[in-house]
C-alpha cells in the first residue's frame, strides 16, 4: 500500500520550503502473537517507578524478568543503550532474567538519570515480538542515614518546600524513629520502602518521627523554620517564557494608609491552565513595605482542592515576607487554574502616599505528585499606590485599632474614648451585616467573638454620628 508523506516548513507565517516521500508498506497476516515484556526493577510491575537511586562508590545492582503470554515461546533480553563501566548479564532460562550492575564514582554526579534501555525479543515465527523499556538510575551527590526535624526533603534547610514532600507522602506509614524528638540534631532511622523521585527516602517526610507521614509533621517544620544543617547549594529555579502565569489581582484595591487590603493570588486563567500539579511553595513579597504587622494568606478557597485533601502552611520570615505552601494530601494531580488564595497586606501610616508597593513572588517552586518540577510557568509581579487615610472626619480615628487579625476566636478593638456611642459593623462578603459592636461613650476597648462566623474576608466599618471614619479587613480563618 503506497503512502505519500509532504512536509512544509515556515517561518515567521511564510510556507517557505516544502519536500515529499512516498513510502509502501507491505501487511502480512498475522502471526497471533502475543508481545513479550520486561518487568520493572526488581520484579516490580509499576513502570513508572522503574527508577533506581545510588550514591558515589557504592554499588548499584537490580534484576529484569522477561515474560511471554504464550508459554511456548522463549525470551530474550539486550542491551540497546547501555551505561558506561555498568554491566548487564543475562542467564539461559526459557524466559531470561538480566542482572545490571555499576558502581558510580564521583565523576558520574549530575542532576539528570542515566538511562538503560532494554530490548526483549521472543522466537515467535515468522514474526517475532519485540518491546523496549527504559530505566532511570540516578546518582546523587550524597544520601543521609541521619533525619533532622522538618527538613522533609533532606536539602539541609527547613523551608516552605519540606512542606511539598509532606503532601506527597501524606498518609505513607513507615519505621517509626527511635528516640524521635523535634529537636534541630541528627536521629538514625531505618530506611522507609519508599523513595522521592529526587531519591530521598520517605522517612525524612516523617519531621516527627511517629512513623507516618501527615499533617502533624508540620509543627517540626514550623519549630525548626530557617535553619540548616551541613547546607551545600540548592538547585537553580528555572523559568520558561510564554506559559501560564502566577499573578497579583490587584484591581479595584485602595492601598489606603492604616488600612488592610486584600489582594487575591490567581494561577493562570482558562487560555494557559496549569497541568498535572499537585503542590505550590514559594515566597510573597511586598516591596517598599513599612509595614510592621506580618502579611497573611488565606487559602480556604483556592482551586486546588479543599480542607480535606489539601495542606497549607505559612511562615514569616519578616513583616513583609510570607513563605507559603498548598499542597495536595490525596496522591492525586489536578490540572486547572483559577484563584490560590487572598494575601492581606497591611498598609502602615509610615508608607509614604504617592510611594509604590511592588508585589512579587520569589522561589516558587511546582511539582506534580511524583516530586518531578514543573517549570513552564511565569511569575508575575504587580504594585499598589499607596494613599491617604478613607473618611478622616475625627481625629481621633488614628487611635483605632483592631487585632488580632487574622483571627479565629475573639478579636480586640481598641480606640481613643469618644463621647458619644459609636458602632462597629462587620459585612461579609457579598455586603451582608453579620456582627453589630457597640463601642460605649468613655470606654476604649471592647472584645467580641468571631468564632461562630464561618472562614473567609469580613469588611469592617466603625460609624459615629451615621459616618464611617474606620474601615477596612478582617481576616477570620
Amino acid at each position: 500500500m503506497p503512502f505519500a508523506i509532504q512536509i512544509d516548513e515556515y517561518r515567521n507565517g511564510v510556507k517557505i520550503e516544502s519536500s515529499m516521500r512516498d513510502l509502501t508498506y507491505t501487511f502480512l497476516p498475522g502471526s497471533n502473537n502475543t508481545l513479550p515484556t520486561l518487568s520493572g526493577v526488581n520484579g516490580t510491575n509499576n513502570y513508572y517507578e522503574n527508577v533506581f537511586y545510588c550514591t558515589p562508590n557504592t554499588p548499584v545492582s537490580f534484576t529484569v524478568n522477561s515474560a511471554d503470554a504464550d508459554v511456548n515461546d522463549s525470551t530474550f533480553i539486550e542491551v540497546v543503550s547501555p551505561i558506561a563501566n555498568a554491566t548487564f548479564t543475562t542467564n539461559t532460562a526459557q524466559n531470561q532474567t538480566g542482572s545490571f550492575m555499576w558502581t558510580p564514582t564521583i565523576n558520574d554526579i549530575r542532576p539528570q538519570p542515566y538511562i538503560l534501555t532494554l530490548e526483549v525479543k521472543d522466537n515467535k515465527c515468522p514474526f517475532p515480538g519485540i518491546q523496549n523499556r527504559a530505566y532511570l538510575i540516578y546518582v546523587n551527590q550524597c544520601y543521609s542515614d541521619s533525619v533532622w526535624a522538618g527538613d522533609a526533603n533532606n536539602d539541609y534547610i527547613v523551608n516552605m518546600y519540606d512542606v511539598l514532600n509532606i503532601g506527597i507522602g501524606n498518609g505513607t506509614s513507615g519505621f517509626v524513629r527511635p528516640n524521635a524528638s523535634t529537636n534541630w540534631q541528627a536521629e538514625y532511622c531505618q530506611a522507609w520502602p519508599n523513595t522521592f523521585l529526587s531519591g530521598i527516602n520517605y522517612k525524612h517526610a516523617d519531621c516527627n518521627g511517629d512513623g507516618t507521614i501527615n499533617s502533624a509533621d508540620l509543627a517540626a517544620v514550623s519549630l525548626n523554620y530557617g535553619l540548616t544543617h551541613l547546607k551545600n547549594g540548592q538547585n537553580a529555579q528555572q523559568k520558561t517564557l510564554g506559559f501560564p502565569d502566577l499573578y497579583f489581582d490587584v484591581s479595584g484595591v485602595n492601598a489606603n494608609q492604616g488600612s488592610t487590603v486584600t489582594i487575591q493570588l490567581f494561577a493562570s486563567n482558562a487560555g494557559a491552565p496549569l497541568d498535572n500539579i499537585y503542590g505550590i511553595a514559594g515566597t510573597l513579597v511586598a516591596k517598599n513595605s513599612n509595614t510592621t504587622i506580618p502579611i497573611t494568606l488565606n487559602t480556604t478557597l483556592n482551586w486546588m482542592g479543599t480542607a480535606s485533601n489539601t495542606l497549607s502552611f505559612t511562615k514569616n520570615t519578616s513583616p513583609n515576607k510570607l513563605d507559603f505552601t498548598l499542597v495536595k494530601t490525596d496522591h492525586l494531580n489536578v490540572s486547572g487554574y483559577g484563584l490560590m488564595g487572598q494575601m492581606m497586606l497591611p498598609i502602615s501610616m509610615n508608607d509614604a502616599i504617592g510611594n509604590y508597593i511592588t508585589l512579587e513572588f520569589e522561589n516558587v517552586r511546582i511539582v506534580n505528585y511524583y516530586g518531578d518540577d514543573i517549570t513552564n510557568f511565569n511569575l508575575l509581579s504587580d504594585s499598589v499606590l499607596v494613599q491617604a487615610p478613607v473618611a478622616v472626619n475625627d481625629v481621633h480615628q488614628l487611635g483605632f485599632k483592631i487585632y488580632p487579625n487574622p483571627a479565629s476566636t475573639t478579636v480586640t478593638v481598641e480606640f481613643t474614648p469618644k463621647s458619644e456611642t459609636s458602632y462597629l459593623y462587620l459585612f461579609d462578603i457579598i455586603g451582608k451585616k453579620v456582627k453589630e459592636i457597640v463601642l460605649p461613650a468613655g470606654a476604649s476597648k471592647v472584645e467580641f467573638k468571631v468564632a461562630d462566623l464561618v472562614t473567609g474576608v469580613y469588611t469592617y466599618k466603625q460609624i459615629n454620628h451615621d459616618i464611617s471614619i474606620q474601615t477596612g479587613k478582617l481576616l477570620i480563618q
